[in-house]
């Protein structure tokens, strides 16, 4: 099989589709020298399994800005030419902490104090670039002004011997909102509500002063630990923040019509071009909100423009409505209510201020109602299906200004490395059934996240989503099951901290399937039983280890071993009746299985019992 580039037919594709309107920069900077960069059109779901982070977009009404012209290796490169130099007389680079579209952040040590720091400095490639020097300042200057517990401090700036702009901040030990939500796939709402307080109290400060952050997200927002052993959100990363009372010359860095931010947190007024105010962040904060509920982001398009277009014009979605209901049936009615107002499409219909969202989620969390009482009817005029163009002019006014737009898209951001954007994107394949193109990206993410570190959670979800592609690869291919089985073998093996459990257990459950398909059933329920030794007091999700207990009840009656596929099903059947009403077919589903098994065991009367219950569901249901 041709290793092809398969960003290559991505692009073509889209091209045509699109008719030209829209060019997509997204650098694919792991895999291609750069003069091989292609144009796509692809967004990386947050929030795959474990990597939710969306790269930052700008469009301007003008064309491409300057592109990034460097590689990751480039790029880790010229930054680490700064570690062991002093700046300013004062700061020891220690260690390079990430590599940012606008600049490179490193720990840091001040000679004279000893305290360590964070120094952020402009990258190379835009040491002459006057509008990133611009940007670059700006955001100091917004940092700097803003003196709030939950906001990253900002206390030096100046330039470095060899040229480059630089500021210091506070270092914060801990880890990114977006980690912590890919960790534990959702955040626990009493949790989430006091980030939330947090961070909505931190806004309100910044609004007060007159600056609109623009690019609030799971990865801008820093979770550490106090001296007394809280955890205490901060929010980071000014770097496209706007002022309320900006300089004609400051208006030119964030003119109207050149819109900057990440899609998935775009409020629909910012997607647009037109002026923001603080209710631009109230939207972004909903947006982070729910994800942080539920793992997922509320939209999420194939591509940035599909995204961009929901944001405008989808209604909000409802926790309640959402897949993961074991996940959201504990949340207050409340909660749902407060997220929703904070995603209205029209800013007139969400809350007017961050004060008055974090007065709301107070009430939440002391148990009470919040001011809101009920989510008013917005009146949304839906695009049609497949009228993308119809929808992007209508959004961006007219055809001519709409063709001179692009996108750039820099995805070598510090929430963003290589392997979580080859994972994304085999995540995309796979899920639209291009099983080889999968492969490929996971393998390139593998290869990369070996080289570079990747964490063991990383590691396995790459291991697990090769799996999946060569296991679903056409005409049941035998050498492709074993492949897939040295992956899941691979990801199991991977996978032995606290943080990726979850992906151990799904590749021990998907082993079991691969041995099954090979028509080993003896060795399908061996790796079962490793798949549920793996659910403990650190890790519970009853509805996947049901899964788990149907497949063993299926696999001991293949084995016509129908007493124990009669107690797998049982359990699995507490286990689902235990849990909501979305789980009804799985229900229907169990019986029907315990049903068979009793009729083969020679048990009719019983079985007639399980059969009739199962057809009882499904005439309700």
């Amino acid at each position: 099989m041709s290793e092809e580039d398969p960003s290559a037919k991505r692009t073509d594709d889209v091209a045509h589709e699109e008719k030209d309107l829209v060019v997509l920069r997204e650098s694919d900077l792991a895999q291609q020298k750069s003069e091989e960069r292609q144009d796509k059109t692809r967004i990386t779901n947050n929030r795959m399994d474990a990597m939710p982070s969306q790269a930052s977009t700008a469009i301007t009404s003008g064309g491409i800005p300057e592109p990034l012209p460097n590689e990751p290796e480039d790029a880790f490169s010229a930054s680490k030419e700064h570690i062991g130099t002093i700046i300013a007389g004062r700061y020891r680079i220690m260690d390079l902490l990430g590599v940012g579209g606008m600049g490179s952040v490193f720990k840091a040590e001040h000679i004279m104090l000893g305290t360590s720091v964070a120094i952020k400095i402009l990258n190379r490639d835009l040491a002459t670039n006057t509008t990133a020097l611009k940007r670059f300042a700006q955001e100091a200057k917004a940092a700097s002004s803003l003196k709030h517990t939950n906001i990253a401090t900002v206390s030096d700036y100046g330039l470095t011997e060899g040229g480059f702009p630089y500021f210091v901040m506070d270092l914060l030990e801990g880890k990114s909102l977006q980690e912590l939500i890919a960790e534990k796939e959702s955040i626990p709402w009493q949790q989430a509500v006091d980030f939330g307080i947090q961070i909505s109290d931190a806004m309100a400060y910044a609004h007060s002063q007159g600056i609109y952050h623009r690019d609030l997200k799971p990865a801008n927002i820093m979770i550490s630990q106090t001296a007394r052993g809280d955890e205490r959100a901060t929010v980071v990363d000014f770097g496209i923040a706007k002022f309320a009372n900006e300089t004609q010359d400051a208006q030119r860095i964030t003119q109207t019509g050149e819109v900057f931010g990440s899609p998935l947190y775009m409020s629909p007024e910012q997607c647009t071009g037109k002026p923001l105010d603080g209710r631009s962040d109230v939207y972004s904060f909903g947006c982070l909100m729910y994800e942080m509920l539920t793992g997922k982001v509320p939209f999420i398009g194939p591509n940035a423009v599909a995204t961009i277009l929901m944001q405008i014009n989808d209604p909000p979605p409802s926790l309640r409505s959402h897949e993961n209901q074991h996940i959201t049936v504990s949340i207050p009615a409340g909660l749902d209510t407060v997220i929703l107002y904070c995603l209205g499409k029209d800013p007139a219909d969400r809350y007017s201020s961050m004060d008055a969202v974090k007065a709301d989620l107070q009430l939440v969390k002391r148990g009470l109602p919040p001011t809101r009482k009920s989510v008013r009817r917005i009146n949304f005029k839906l695009k049609a299906p497949g009228l993308l163009q119809t929808g992007l002019v209508t959004a961006f006014g007219t055809v001519g200004i709409f063709l001179g737009m692009a996108f750039w898209i820099n995805k070598w951001q510090y929430e963003m490395v290589p392997w979580q954007i080859n994972y994304g994107n085999a995540k995309y394949a796979y899920e639209h059934a291009e099983y080889d193109q999968a492969r490929i990206s996971a393998q390139h993410g593998i290869k990369l996240g070996l080289a570079k570190n990747a964490s063991k959670l990383e590691l396995a979800n790459l291991y697990n989503i090769l799996g999946d592609a060569q296991k679903a690869m056409p005409n049941g291919n035998p050498n492709y099951l074993t492949d897939a089985q040295k992956s899941y073998e691979k990801a199991a093996a991977v996978a032995t901290d606290k943080h990726s459990i979850r992906q151990k257990v799904q590749a021990y459950l998907d082993l079991g399937d691969v041995d099954k398909l090979m028509g080993n059933d003896r060795a399908a329920l061996k790796n079962y039983d490793k798949a549920l030794a793996g659910f403990n007091e650190e890790y519970v999700d009853n509805r996947q280890k049901a899964r788990l207990l149907v497949r063993k009840g299926v696999t001991y009656h293949n084995l016509k071993e129908y007493e124990q596929a009669y107690q797998q099903l049982q359990e699995a059947l507490a286990l689902y009746k235990a849990m909501d009403e979305t789980n009804v077919p799985a229900v229907i589903d169990t019986l029907e299985k315990l049903s068979d098994s009793l009729k083969a065991s020679g048990e009719p009367v019983l079985a007639k019992q399980f059969s009739d219950e199962a057809n009882t569901l499904r005439s309700g249901f």
